[in-house]
């Protein structure tokens, strides 16, 4: 049978989309936070702000007042987000989410990869999920400690 290549002009053609997609979110994170800035771009603000919020523990609320407040304080014509929500779906656009990976609560390990589907800790034997302290049930799909991992954001040079 006889291939004309139309699979090749489709798969370009998606794949230029794609492109141009990208291309776009790029072009609305390049601007100034503000008009006359020149330190800070919408992304670069929204990357440091978030990493402070995760770093210091800060609580969702105590972040989305700090976005309002910025946002009130700043400049007419500012391109900062208000809410953490508006934070969040900012990321998912450009796939810069977070992985939640749960823990040992003495720090022994991490349950992922190969340790992924244990309930105990190779290491110390400590229940991977949360225990009612009253009935001594195991409250089994809520771990007791979870980290999130943010493949995107360097550490920053002043941290040790």
């Amino acid at each position: 049978m006889f291939d004309n290549g139309d699979d090749v002009c489709e798969t370009e053609e998606v794949e230029d989309s794609r492109e141009d997609a990208f291309m776009k979110k790029l072009a609305d994170v390049e601007p100034p936070l503000y008009p006359n800035c020149a330190k800070h771009s919408k992304l670069s603000s929204i990357v440091s702000l978030f990493r402070l919020k995760t770093h210091n523990g800060w609580s969702d609320k105590s972040f989305n007042d700090l976005l309002g407040t910025l946002f009130e304080m700043s400049p007419d014509g500012n391109v900062l987000h208000t809410s953490l929500y508006d934070v969040k779906n900012f990321f998912k656009s450009f796939d810069l989410g977070y992985e939640k990976i749960h823990a040992c609560i003495n720090y022994c390990c991490l349950f992922r990869k190969e340790l992924k589907d244990l309930d105990y800790c190779p290491n110390c034997k400590a229940s991977r999920w949360m225990i009612n302290l009253e009935t001594g049930v195991v409250k089994t799909g809520i771990p007791q400690k979870k980290f999130r991992y943010f493949p995107i954001i360097p550490k920053a040079e002043t941290d040790v």
